[in-house]
């Protein structure tokens, strides 16, 4: 379970490691055990699954399903109302990472998760857990405003200001820091639609948030912020100029060196795919080399998500790779 704190910073080969002591732990239970003690440790299995699946692919996602249900036998709403709604809102991440690589039907799964988790608690009596889930409703919100449902961005918007309130830095400074960046993610998809002083809301929810998410302590999640900071940058860049763009390849380059030469690949993609997008922009602006860094980015990010069985996002790499080539080719 250490080692299980540790991963939740983003060490991930503390990740793995927890994942197959505790699923050693598991098979050695007794008969006998008490529920309640075998729910908890399918729970650590389960919490450790997923951010191993996080990571890579899906397999272990659906692995951490199938564990997480288990401890849910085990956790009746009456006596263990607090635990059953951890994994509970655990199922909703997991389910909510399988729609993020195409699963079908998971980010249904992951509201009824959240829901159910909701019944449980409230901002009175579980303040912090109460704001676990009112974060992943907020994110699980912003997916559904990604697939197009217009209303459903100022739900994420309010979820997640609510829970960056219920979550203060000197309690909770890593999870309120986690709040920040999904708000971050909600105002700059308002940015994108247009919405007026979205793009500063956003900067701002990340700068912050990288205050939460130090490097020293938090590399990965460090890493997902600089990446998210990068892409409203990369937007501003597209209507301001090369200023901007810079700076949103800097936030990419930062992503990428947080993640060292191994794991998270990912978020490694998706910040190869974007520093690509950017050099490709700045090629226009007739940055020298910017396209053969572009190139080079695409490429990475096309070999990570092939390697990861990612389809939507390596066709999309291909897409921008193809415009690439063509440009070098003229």
């Amino acid at each position: 379970r250490l080692l299980l704190r540790r991963g939740a910073t983003g060490d991930q080969i503390a990740q793995r490691r927890s994942a197959r002591e505790l699923a050693a732990a598991l098979r050695h239970l007794p008969r006998d055990t008490d529920p309640a003690e075998r729910a908890t440790l399918l729970t650590d299995l389960g919490l450790a699954m997923l951010l191993v699946g996080k990571n890579n692919g899906a397999a272990q996602l659906h692995g951490a399903v199938d564990v997480l249900r288990l401890a849910l036998v085990d956790l009746t709403p009456d006596r263990h109302s607090d635990m059953r709604v951890t994994v509970l809102n655990a199922l909703a991440d997991a389910y909510s990472s399988l729609a993020l690589r195409g699963a079908d039907g998971m980010l249904e799964r992951a509201f009824a998760a959240c829901e159910a988790a909701m019944a449980l608690c409230s901002a009175e009596r579980t303040p912090l857990l109460w704001a676990e889930v009112r974060n992943s409703q907020g994110v699980l919100y912003l997916m559904r405003a990604q697939r197009g449902d217009r209303d459903a961005l100022a739900l994420a918007i309010r979820a997640l200001e609510e829970a960056v309130w219920k979550r203060p830095p000197d309690v909770v400074l890593l999870k309120r820091g986690e709040s920040l960046h999904n708000l971050g993610d909600a105002w700059t998809l308002s940015a994108l639609n247009g919405g007026l002083g979205a793009a500063e809301a956003a900067i701002a929810a990340y700068e912050e948030a990288l205050t939460c998410r130090s490097l020293d302590v938090m590399p990965m999640q460090h890493a997902t912020t600089q990446n998210s900071l990068g892409v409203i940058l990369l937007h501003q860049g597209r209507r301001t100029g090369e200023a901007a763009l810079r700076a949103a390849a800097a936030a990419f380059r930062a992503s990428l060196a947080a993640l060292g030469p191994h794991g998270g690949w990912m978020l490694r993609g998706m910040a190869l795919g974007n520093l690509g997008k950017t050099e490709l922009e700045l090629h226009r602006h007739g940055v020298a080399g910017s396209l053969d860094r572009c190139i080079a980015a695409l490429e990475g990010a096309l070999a990570v998500f092939r390697g990861i069985d990612a389809g939507p996002h390596a066709q999309e790499a291909e897409r921008i790779l193809t415009l690439a080539r063509n440009a070098a080719s003229r």
